[in-house]
């Protein structure tokens, strides 16, 4: 079973960490990253650039909402995540605990509906995160024939993006129900069960796409259906510099 390991992060606190220790964590997470791999569990992974470069779309009688910022102001940002594929929850948090920013922050484990399916896009334009929140209490009252309908929308747009070639993942996720979170304190693991934060829309999902621009990206999650009763955070991806060694 696939499961998104979601990295949240206080993003100020890493901002006042020394240089040295900023590139000692890079290392642990390349590290991980290869150990992840080794084990044949590794699915994907990002790192998010800064939530003061995210955009949220909304989309309410017709008319497209774009406002700075990330979809909440908490006290821990969405940092990024791991996308593995492993037997068990407790392999998955297992996993989330050798995270370094489960020390830092906190590691939210959700498991997806089906696999994460990826794209062939051209590799020339930049990466972005289509994040999709919701209010699951208001949309699990839908009538069948609604939520079908929106499961086609969703697949329509995937299927436009992929014949465009700015498809790389998407997947939906379980609701927040299924949802564990693990920190490591002192070296002590702390589990505990539901999401990062308790907030009236949650994350259900996600597209990650290729696009030349942030105004373009903003445009196809306008098209996302969460757009219409939630909200969509766009977030581009941050590259790893190459030069940090692994720890």
């Amino acid at each position: 079973m696939q499961y998104l390991l979601l990295i949240h992060d206080e993003e100020e606190k890493l901002e006042r960490m020394p240089t040295d220790e900023v590139r000692s964590v890079i290392g642990e997470y390349r590290a991980l990253t290869q150990a992840i791999k080794d084990s044949g569990a590794y699915v994907g992974s990002n790192r998010l650039s800064s939530v003061a470069k995210a955009a949220t779309v909304r989309v309410r009688d017709g008319e497209i909402v774009v406002t700075d910022g990330p979809f909440a102001e908490t006290k821990e940002q969405l940092g990024g995540y791991f996308l593995i594929d492993v037997e068990t929850l407790d392999e998955a948090l297992e996993w989330a605990a050798r995270i370094p920013s489960a020390r830092l922050g906190s590691i939210e484990v959700r498991p997806l509906y089906g696999d994460a399916a990826g794209g062939e896009t051209s590799g020339d334009a930049p990466l972005y995160t289509l994040l999709f929140y919701s209010d699951e209490q208001v949309t699990s009252k839908r009538p069948e024939e609604d939520r079908k309908a929106v499961v086609a929308a969703y697949g329509a747009l995937a299927e436009e993006l992929r014949e465009r070639r700015q498809y790389v993942a998407g997947a939906p996720l379980k609701p927040v129900a299924t949802a564990t979170t693990v920190r490591v304190r002192d070296g002590e693991e702390v589990v505990t069960d539901g999401p990062f934060a308790e907030t009236k829309e949650q994350l259900g999902g996600f597209f990650l796409i290729e696009s030349p621009s942030l105004e373009e990206a903003c445009e196809w999650a306008a098209r996302v259906p969460a757009a219409q009763y939630g909200s969509v955070e766009v977030r581009p991806i941050m590259p790893v510099p190459a030069e940090v060694p692994a720890a």
